[in-house]
């Protein structure tokens, strides 16, 4: 890497949003937010942390209708969500062997944890347990320590499309 390359890494202020029900139900839930499918039976959307409580509320009411055994709820405290910008793609090739789409949801390990990874063409959007988020950061820090790393927190007021798109 040449002088001058960045790593910035940001912790976007979203909420997690779990969804558990039958498989055609999952797959009628128009929603705009980023979402992940982690298995037939389960979905993962992002919302802005504000909207949590609205997005919860519209998801169960639509949920309640496709299937009523279904269940959605906040997990947000599972993870620690880091986006990675600029130097995003060769960062993530120095911490997981899985391939990384151009744009879309793919999980698989990341610095030997299992996570999840939103990808858009400027960014990507990592999801690691929040029970392994100090030895997941401190990967991150020692495999790009040639790159010039920079944190921040992305504010409460931050857009989901702000907030995972450039």
């Amino acid at each position: 890497m040449g002088c001058g390359s960045v790593l910035e890494l940001t912790q976007p202020d979203l909420c997690v949003i779990r969804l558990c029900a039958r498989p055609a139900a999952i797959g009628q839930l128009g929603r705009s937010e980023k979402s992940g499918r982690i298995a037939p039976d389960e979905l993962l959307l992002l919302a802005p942390s504000r909207e949590a409580e609205r997005v919860l509320a519209e998801l169960s009411a639509e949920l309640e209708r496709l299937d009523p055994t279904g269940i959605v709820l906040d997990h947000s405290d599972a993870f620690v969500l880091t986006t990675f910008s600029d130097q995003a793609r060769e960062a993530l090739a120095r911490l997981t062997p899985i391939p990384i789409p151009a744009d879309g949801f793919v999980q698989g390990p990341v610095a030997g944890v299992p996570c999840k990874v939103f990808a858009t063409p400027d960014q990507l959007l990592l999801l690691a347990p929040s029970t392994y988020a100090h030895h997941v950061r401190e990967r991150i820090l020692t495999a790009c320590a040639d790159l010039d790393v920079r944190e921040r927190v992305v504010s409460d007021t931050t857009s989901l499309a702000q907030a995972t798109t450039a």
